[in-house]
């Protein structure tokens, strides 16, 4: 500093120097905003405009409170989700700037007014395991407050239009989880479409806009499995009880047929449906002889009737392992029976649907062509399957018989002349073999597109089957019906 006088004489120069480098000074918010709105499922912003007064911005600290108490999760984040804990309280973010340096400058904290709780509403869902005879779950997620009583409800229909859906009454709210709604399916909602009505409602009783979801019930992969070869078989028996009197008993399935059989022990039961897959396919002389059914004597049958008889009929009970059969016209012609495993109570149903469709011409012609169901009636379909199995087995032996000739032609490039010339010997041998092969199998294809889809692979086919064995309920009742008035 050098003084000067009034008449600009100048004095001695002082100077003046700190101890230590002149540092910069703490950061100063100069503006905060808090965006967002103040409702359960919005999300909160913090903008802050920092002046470092030539510094840059370090690690900061922003700390979000609900009322009095630190939310931990956001901690160092700008952005706040709004959630159900939030509703009624105060939120707050409290912003200290720190420099490069790590000095702290003050302070400044953001509060909201009182958060209000959403508007009712479903903001996801989902019907997950919608299959035949499975329990069929609705899956959603509620937003608006605390959730009071959501109404569901479960309809069906088999063509989608708004007139045909009936309600489904034994849907049950899930007891350890509360979005979780489930109803356990039956054989007869297979290729019907399932639907969920969910309305949202709070504890106050409001409620929300209704969501629908939608889904077509399929059939289970392991039931199309179990039902196609019980077909290739031609006979299913299903060890069963009776509800009444918890009576053990047999569900005989055969291609003529349904009976309800006692064994007499367990070696006896083995017995007959061993006999029964032997003489599926003999016809019988005489009434006297139809008396003796499949090697199971009378005093074994309890019950039996033909499938083109009028009044058979196989419905499921609300218990899911109880089934009811008719064996004729009348009520009292029920049996209430029950399987010991609820996953096989509807692949009983859909296999006796299944053998009941094939044998009624009007269903299984149209389904499966005349030819299948000329096999079918004649109980020669195991045969039919035997021979498309031993089919399959020739021709996977003749293209390894085939891959291995190309082997040992690899094999023997490089090897002297006379080795080659017995290789090439052998492997026309083996060609002729294998086009005698290819010609047999060509003539069992050309049989076998006769027969159309024996083996029922295709999942439309046994869909039909299935919708045609429903169909037949009503049309053998209203046969009953007219037959009794006659």
């Amino acid at each position: 500093v050098t003084p000067i006088a009034k008449d600009g004489q100048l004095g001695d120069t002082c100077e003046a120097i700190t101890d230590q480098p002149v540092k910069r000074g703490p950061p100063t918010v100069i503006a905060y905003e808090l965006l967002g709105e103040e409702i359960e499922g919005e999300e909160l912003s913090a903008e802050i405009t920092v002046e470092y007064h030539g510094g840059r911005e370090g690690n900061v600290i922003i700390q979000w409170f609900r009322d009095e108490e630190l939310v931990n999760d956001f901690t160092g984040s700008l952005k706040y989700p709004l959630t159900l804990a939030d509703i009624r309280k105060h939120i707050s973010v409290k912003y200290t700037p720190v420099n490069k340096e790590g000095i702290e400058g003050k302070s400044v904290t953001i509060m909201t007014d009182i958060i209000q709780p959403a508007d009712p509403s479903i903001v996801s869902s989902r019907l997950d395991n919608c299959y035949a005879g499975r329990k069929i779950r609705c899956v959603y997620k509620y937003l608006g407050g605390e959730e009071g009583e959501t109404k569901l409800v479960w309809s069906k229909s088999s063509n989608g239009n708004p007139a045909s859906y009936n309600q489904i009454h034994n849907a049950s709210r899930h007891t350890g989880y509360r979005h979780y709604d489930e109803y356990h399916s039956t054989a007869d909602d297979l290729s019907h479409i399932i639907k969920c009505i969910i309305t949202p409602v709070r504890s106050d009783g409001i409620q929300g806009t209704p969501v629908v979801i939608s889904q077509v019930c399929e059939m289970p992969i392991p039931t199309r499995t179990d039902l196609q070869n019980f077909i290739r078989e031609g006979i299913k028996g299903f060890n069963i009880e009776a509800k009444a009197n918890q009576e053990k008993l047999i569900l005989l399935l055969t291609h003529s047929k349904c009976q309800l059989l006692l064994p007499e022990d367990p070696e006896e039961e083995r017995r007959a449906k061993k006999t029964a897959q032997q003489q599926q396919s003999l016809a019988l002389a005489s009434q006297q002889q139809q008396l003796v059914v499949h090697g199971i004597s009378k005093r074994q049958i309890r019950d039996s009737a033909k499938w083109t008889e009028a009044g058979i009929k196989i419905e499921c009970d609300e218990m899911p392992t109880d089934f009811r059969v008719a064996f004729g016209g009348s009520e009292a012609g029920w049996w209430l029976l029950s399987h010991s495993r609820p996953e096989m109570r509807d692949v009983v149903v859909m296999a006796f649907r299944c053998f009941h469709a094939l044998a009624v011409e009007k269903v299984s012609v149209p389904t499966v062509g005349s030819e299948v169901y000329k096999v079918w009636s004649k109980g020669k379909m195991h045969l039919e399957a035997k021979k498309e199995k031993d089919s399959k087995e020739q021709k996977r032996k003749a293209m390894e018989k085939d891959q291995e000739g190309a082997e040992d032609m690899k094999e023997y490039k490089g090897v002297p002349q006379r080795l080659f010339t017995k290789a090439i010997m052998s492997r026309q041998s083996h060609d002729l073999g294998v086009e005698r092969t290819k010609a047999d199998q060509r003539q069992r294809e050309t049989e076998e597109r006769k027969l159309g889809p024996s083996l029922f692979q295709s999942r439309d086919t046994l869909r039909s089957l299935l919708q045609g064995g429903d169909e037949l309920r009503a049309t053998m009742e209203d046969g009953a019906k007219k037959k009794a008035g006659t």
